[in-house]
């Protein structure tokens, strides 16, 4: 015997397809993984069901049924269908006893997590436009992408990602009062935060938990940060124990929301404002725009929950790789509003007492885990009680620190093929244009995946020059040089910024070890520099 769903419906309904749709559709998360709509059944009321009258056609109109108690429709689905919604009651029940809000952890576990945030009021300056233009279509109940920006961090290892997206909280209530809009302040004060990652921490695994079903890799994190048992129970074991008690429930992200509002007493979704972070994007598998690519299922999950939720959503994702989400982003034509962590003032944070010190910070071009690892080189000297090391020491010391920090960079092919190595270091002292996806060399490494690897920048967001710390230009060059000390060949540069003439011949050889295939143009030789008519003298370049 078939069980009965009893169900009132607005009178707009179009026709029994639609309607058949769109309760589906809403009760999709309560149903097993495989149902479908084929075997529902609408009927014109008790008689027309009990009389064993067939059942209305799809194309019917509903017009006016539903519209009272006495004239209801009946929605004839399996039994199974059935099962699932009453066991999925009793299952929520049991299982928001074990949960309740807690703020999430924060990403950045690192000591660099403690050190002041700079640039915030730049960066609340460009989030201002987007987060208002959020939430006038939320209110205007306009779901279309294209009106609802998604927060985007694209840059390399070790530059602020998880710092960033730490603070994006306050970087939004900065936005917020930008706009002087004084509910959309209040809003952001009070969002409910949920922070979940793919890279580092106990939930790290980039499994997918579900081959079809791209919502559960959100949400399934989301109800961990509200596990009242967290810390007991390792993110393994806990999938585990919520795939076998809910086998046949899909948690959609916009489910956790009504959970979350349930163990907070709000009546109303659409009182409710929350902003999701989600780190380490990177780390899924891409496959193009693939249906077996994890990047993309889980990129349509946060897209959709960001455009069509009812409570007021804000989403921010942060990825090392630029390529994988260019890509799928073609594919939902999505506004994004693109952010760059801060290049760090290394004086604010490690304060030098010498000029050795004072050398160093600058040479670690701004990138935060470098100047941790800066850090923690110099403090183990103090620890050790060795006041004075000597500049060969603190570099010794700081390298191996850098090796640990970015072993993905000293692993990479920048640093195990000679070729490669030479390429890139042209690449950076010709100041060449270059787009994020384009190779560098003939067979050498994207922009992109330097980028990702840590110590390098873009001028620009997609294209522009490439740069990079100079204590990396110099680990490079230490490869391609004739020297066999790495560490005398550092200290010597390092110490050469004492004299200028030095520093000048220095960079020649540079220059000279680099472009050394053939005959090079002067711009190229001399990047930056300024040919053309000076006192009389013009510099002519031949031409082949």
């Amino acid at each position: 015997m078939p069980g009965l769903a009893f169900l009132r419906i607005p009178e707009d309904d179009d026709s029994i397809a639609i309607l058949v749709r769109t309760l589906f559709q809403t009760w999709r998360a309560c149903l097993p993984p495989d149902a479908t709509t084929d075997c529902w059944k609408v009927f014109a009321g008790r008689e027309a069901y009990s009389d064993d009258n067939p059942p209305l056609r799809l194309s019917d109109r509903v017009g006016g049924m539903g519209a009272s108690d006495d004239d209801l429709l009946f929605i004839e689905v399996p039994t199974d269908h059935i099962v699932s919604l009453l066991l999925k009651g009793e299952q929520v029940k049991h299982l928001l006893e074990s949960l309740k809000w807690k703020e999430p952890e924060r990403l950045c576990r690192s000591t660099r997590r403690n050190w002041p945030y700079q640039g915030a009021s730049e960066i609340a300056k460009k989030l201002k436009r987007s987060l208002v233009n959020n939430y006038k279509a939320w209110k205007e109940n306009n779901h279309d992408g294209h009106c609802r920006a998604l927060n985007v961090i694209l840059s390399g290892a070790g530059t602020g990602k998880s710092r960033m997206l730490d603070n994006m909280k306050s970087l939004l209530c900065g936005a917020a009062k930008l706009s002087k809009d004084e509910d959309l302040m209040a809003r952001m004060e009070s969002a409910y935060v949920f922070r979940i990652t793919f890279a580092d921490g106990p939930e790290q695994d980039s499994q997918l938990i579900d081959d079809i079903y791209g919502d559960l890799d959100i949400s399934y994190r989301m109800i961990y940060q509200l596990y009242k048992h967290k810390r007991e129970v390792a993110w393994p074991l806990f999938v585990s124990k919520l795939k076998g008690v809910y086998s046949k429930t899909v948690f959609f992200i916009e489910e956790v929301l009504v959970l979350l509002a349930k163990l907070e007493q709000i009546d109303k979704l659409q009182d409710m404002t929350v902003l999701l972070c989600v780190d380490g994007l990177d780390r899924l598998h891409h496959d193009g725009i693939k249906q077996s690519s994890k990047y993309l299922r889980v990129m349509n999950a946060i897209i959709s929950f960001l455009n069509a939720s009812k409570a007021f959503v804000v989403c921010a994702c942060a990825s090392r790789l630029a390529s994988p989400f260019h890509e799928v982003q073609m594919v939902f034509r999505q506004r994004c509003t693109y952010l760059v962590p801060p290049t760090l003032n290394g004086d604010e944070i490690l304060s030098p007492r010498t000029r050795i010190e004072q050398i160093l910070v600058e040479d670690m071009g701004g990138h935060g885990r470098a100047l941790e690892a800066l850090d923690a080189a110099l403090r183990s000297f103090r620890d050790e009680g060795t006041a004075t090391p000597s500049p060969m020491d603190i570099i010794k010391r700081v390298c191996e620190r850098l090796q640990v920090e970015y072993a993905d960079l000293f692993k990479s092919p920048l640093l195990t093929s000679r070729t490669i190595c030479q390429e890139v270091v042209a690449a950076i002292l010709y100041r060449q244009q270059l787009i994020f996806s384009e190779s560098i060399g003939e067979k050498g490494m994207t922009v992109d995946e330097l980028l990702g690897v840590g110590f390098f920048r873009l001028s620009r967001e997609t294209h522009g020059h490439l740069s990079c710390a100079f204590i990396l230009l110099e680990l490079l060059m230490s490869k391609l040089g004739k020297t066999g000390d790495m560490m005398e060949y550092l200290t010597r540069s390092v110490l050469g910024w004492q004299d200028f003439t030095h520093f000048v011949a220095s960079y020649r050889v540079k220059k000279s070890t680099v472009f050394n295939a053939g005959p090079i143009s002067l711009a190229a030789f001399h990047a930056g520099a300024r040919f053309g008519p000076i006192d009389g003298i013009c510099v002519k370049e031949a031409r082949s």
